[in-house]
């Protein structure tokens, strides 16, 4: 029998969309089955008190024996959360998933997730797996998912071997941001300019979870399995913590998540350049390259005329 991975879903001042990733996971048959952690963060300060209220009460709302809840009285923000929800599970489970808030699942998601997590729990090679997908119509036609160099954020799985691998250390991070090479590779093998993210980090002008878990990632030459057709949509690109309404994602033009599907696993874990080369030229790329760029020049310009 399959062991179910617990699911941990993140909150803060969304309630429409903690109300709607909840509900579009309440449709995935593994969910009354599977451990279920809703984390809400504390509000920052007034402005937010009545927002963050209204997710707590919408977390509460669901309820079962499945079903934990971790509700913070003090904001730590969403790298912290993570963080600190991801190692916690980690002390009594050897996998896990994560959903933020912001998402919509498709019905096949935790079926999917569970069977990779399972199928390629001892193969080193493989370090998570993403339930998000870009816009590839040649890649929609495949029934296999496959394998790239690179993760991504909106809603993945991981196992605990992964998780708790050794952070690359500060001096080892100035290091490599002072090569040319490695800004050239953490760039090129994905569909961001993950190198200046990184530098902004460093320098404390975002706090990104994420580029400290690719940085792990890619220093190990880990492989993340993709599915041919996202199993996920984003649906706050334009009001999250690290969101902007003038964020173009929101404007492109996305497939329906399909209902029945469930991509087949490969055997062969081995990068697929082929569909590499589509990701990197969709138009999903090229707006989240943009996106980065505006987004580094606009912190960089903030830090100036403090």
């Amino acid at each position: 029998m399959m062991q179910l991975a617990p699911i941990l879903v993140f909150g803060y001042n969304r309630p429409d969309k903690l109300d709607q990733v909840l509900k579009s996971l309440q449709r995935c048959p593994e969910f009354a089955s599977s451990s279920v952690t809703i984390f809400v963060d504390g509000s920052k300060g007034s402005a937010d008190i009545a927002k963050v209220e209204q997710v707590r009460e919408v977390a509460r709302s669901f309820q079962g024996p499945n079903v934990t809840h971790r509700i913070r009285d003090k904001n730590i923000g969403l790298k912290n959360s993570i963080r600190e929800g991801v190692s916690k599970t980690f002390e009594s489970h050897e996998t896990a998933i994560i959903i933020e808030d912001d998402l919509v699942v498709a019905p096949g998601t935790l079926t999917y997730f569970n069977a990779a997590l399972q199928k390629y729990a001892d193969d080193d090679r493989v370090w998570s797996v993403s339930a998000y997908m870009y816009e590839v119509a040649s890649c929609r036609e495949n029934r296999e998912a496959f394998f790239l160099p690179f993760a991504n954020p909106w809603g993945w799985a991981t196992w605990k071997r992964c998780w708790h691998a050794p952070e690359v250390e500060d001096q080892e991070r100035a290091a490599l941001l002072e090569s040319r090479s490695f800004q050239t590779f953490f760039d090129g093998i994905s569909t961001r300019d993950f190198a200046s993210i990184l530098a902004l980090d460093e320098r404390a002008l975002v706090n990104s979870w994420f580029i400290h878990w690719y940085l792990k990632i890619f220093k190990a030459g880990g492989l993340t399995l993709w599915p041919p057709r996202s199993m996920i949509m984003n649906s706050g690109a334009a009001d999250g913590t690290h969101a902007s309404p003038l964020n173009f994602h929101r404007f492109l033009k996305k497939s329906p998540l399909s209902p029945d599907f469930v991509p087949q696993l490969p055997d062969d874990v081995c990068v697929d350049y082929k569909a590499l080369d589509a990701i990197r030229g969709s138009p999903d790329a090229r707006i989240q390259r943009t996106i980065s760029k505006l987004g580094g020049y606009r912190r960089r310009l903030k830090a100036a005329l403090r």
